[in-house]
């Protein structure tokens, strides 16, 4: 079993890993996104990514200042993400919308064309479905920071909130390499593909708590992170066909 300073190093050298998610995003954005980059987007793709670029650019850099001891410019960086995270929230909310309304349009087009019979209540039931994941990663992103902020005088809790948080990376990139690298929306013909990272989220925390094991404040946050992200994803297995989910993201699409 590791130690409590063997786990504080591990912490530290987080920044290296999270290095992995700028593979995984260019990986999994790249058909859509980087290979088209100088094509015709929306410029809210454009100040999306730039947000996020500059949100997971603190996820790697924070951990390795503190391991090498820049403890001032690690807190500058952090009240700078009071700024950064909001943006990049914002503008989760509108690549929400943009992509809710995409979606109604496509169906209608369909329907329109004789290639699919739904109603109009069926076009909205199946456009709120469609907006479930993107919503749930943004609220479990902000819940995370909420506590990372919450407990950033204590270092022990608020490394593991971040930690957290920088997972949130891990289904917008792996979904999308299954999608467009390997053009499937099920494992196994039947298990939907973002199971696959809501597990690679679940393993994760799950090592890090052995890992922290003899660390109380270190096992009380991430039992808490790992209790959210279960809670989110049953419900993300149960309500999306609700019609109260119906309503709301119907609502908000409207606002």
């Amino acid at each position: 079993m590791p130690t409590i300073i063997q786990t504080n190093r591990i912490y530290n050298n987080l920044g290296y890993w999270f290095l992995i998610f700028i593979l995984l995003a260019f990986i999994g954005f790249y058909k859509t996104y980087f290979s088209a980059l100088l094509g015709p987007h929306p410029s809210v793709v454009h100040l999306h990514f730039a947000c996020m670029a500059l949100w997971m650019g603190l996820v790697i850099v924070q951990p390795l200042l503190i391991k090498y001891k820049k403890i001032s410019v690690h807190r500058t960086l952090g009240k700078l993400s009071y700024l950064i995270m909001p943006l990049v929230l914002i503008t989760s909310a509108m690549m929400i919308k943009a992509s809710y309304f995409a979606y109604k349009l496509r169906v209608e087009a369909k329907v329109a064309e004789g290639m699919a019979t739904f109603t109009e209540a069926e076009i909205l039931h199946l456009s709120a479905f469609e907006m479930g994941l993107p919503v749930f990663y943004i609220i479990w992103l902000a819940i995370f920071f909420l506590l990372a902020i919450y407990r950033r005088k204590d270092r022990i809790p608020h490394s593991r909130y971040i930690l957290a948080a920088a997972l949130t990376f891990m289904g917008p990139t792996v979904d999308r390499i299954f999608v467009f690298w390997f053009e499937t929306f099920l494992l196994w013909g039947f298990i939907p593909i973002e199971y696959f990272a809501y597990t690679l989220i679940n393993v994760i925390l799950i090592f890090f708590l052995f890992l922290d094991k003899g660390n109380p404040k270190g096992q009380k946050a991430l039992g808490i992170s790992l209790a959210i992200y279960l809670i989110g994803q049953l419900l993300y297995a149960t309500v999306r066909e609700t019609d109260p989910w119906e309503n709301m993201i119907t609502t908000l699409m409207n606002f």
